[in-house]
């Protein structure tokens, strides 16, 4: 057989391969790819010459190459400028540290002798070392002392106590983010679930909206918010799923429906999280109410900006223009004609009300 000849990409072939690069650095979130993609776009908008605005684009293009790359540049000189700073402040809270070990040793004379074995690499002295630290109120080095030493003695079980400890000092400091990654580690230990819970709200109340923030397993955006609730849908869609893997053509009977507020509502949110999902009508005609569901075409017109982060196609609540199918959304608009509700290579994108109480 004759061996097939690759196609020859045309110029207008390659101007729309250089608009899907330009359209692409939507979804991305570090500077240095966007610089990147942008140069390329720039670069295959100038080998198009006067064809069409390719001259505009690629200069266009160009521009925001240069912005993102010195943004980048700049990223990197001030994260180093960081370190440094975390380095200086590392090396004073060990001084700290230090002197409060000290005033420790010099209340119990009587163990002078064993200091040197105990401070050795044995897990008797790391042990001894991490039960200093949380005697002196060094929570975040005990609990990851305690947690390195595993099973030795009750490491885990003080483990447990000075990561508690930690995040709950760390909360009551309003440091946020260390807070909540300390109290994920605890998962149901004492009342970790309720004040990771109190955590992320306390976080979300103080976002903007179009900001991303955590909320039980998932990061979500925010759509609307007010003093005492908030409109949030899942920052990336989750992998292709059935609107409905029946003979149902409405939301209300749909497989999608089923999971949302069944499986992935269990798996997601612990029972803290759950109880401040609110119940939302979802059919003012039929009164159906869900704590999750997907957004509906005019909501995903409605907030279009806040929403085109991603570029996998999503699923609507609304049905198509013929039965068993429903709209979805592909590169930030609109499919009003639908799409075979069985099938599985759309995403899904839920979305929910929580309250700020």
């Amino acid at each position: 057989m004759a061996e097939k000849k690759k196609p020859v990409e045309t110029t207008e072939d390659k101007y729309e391969r250089a608009k899907r690069l330009e359209e692409s650095t939507r979804s991305l979130l570090r500077d240095k790819e966007r610089g990147q993609i942008f140069q390329k776009a720039a670069d295959l908008y100038a080998s198009l010459g006067d064809y069409e605005d390719a001259e505009k684009r690629a200069e266009a293009c160009g521009k925001q190459a240069k912005e993102f790359q010195d943004k980048y540049k700049q990223q990197v000189k001030e994260e180093k400028a960081k370190q440094k700073q975390e380095k200086q402040e590392e090396s004073n809270e060990t001084k700290v540290l230090v002197r409060k070990i000290v005033f420790g040793i010099l209340a119990v004379l009587v163990v002078l002798a064993l200091v040197a074995a105990i401070f050795s690499k044995t897990k008797p002295g790391r042990y001894y070392r991490a039960s200093l630290c949380e005697k002196v109120g060094a929570y975040e080095k005990s609990y990851k002392m305690f947690n390195n030493l595993k099973d030795y003695k009750d490491s885990e079980k003080r483990y447990q106590e000075s990561c508690y400890k930690y995040a709950d000092e760390c909360f009551k400091k309003h440091k946020l983010t260390q807070a909540k990654n300390a109290f994920r580690k605890l998962a149901d230990y004492k009342d970790s679930e309720l004040k990771l819970t109190d955590v992320e709200l306390q976080n979300i109340r103080e976002q903007k909206i179009g900001a991303e923030v955590l909320f039980g397993e998932y990061r979500w955006l925010i759509l609307e918010k007010s003093k005492d609730k908030v409109f949030l849908v899942k920052s990336l869609p989750i992998n292709g799923f059935a609107f409905d893997e029946g003979d149902a053509n409405n939301w209300f009977d749909s497989t999608i429906r089923r999971y949302l507020n069944g499986t992935f509502f269990d798996e997601t949110f612990n029972q803290y999280q759950q109880k401040q999902i609110l119940s939302t009508v979802v059919d003012e005609q039929t009164g159906t109410k869900d704590q999750l569901f997907m957004l509906t075409a005019e909501q995903a017109n409605h907030y279009q900006e806040i929403l085109s982060n991603y570029l996998r196609d999503w699923w609507l609540m609304d049905e198509g223009k013929n039965p068993h199918t429903a709209q979805f959304v592909s590169q930030g608009v609109v499919m009003d004609y639908g799409y075979d509700m069985s099938t599985t290579t759309i995403f899904i994108r839920p979305g929910m009300w929580i309250s700020l109480k």
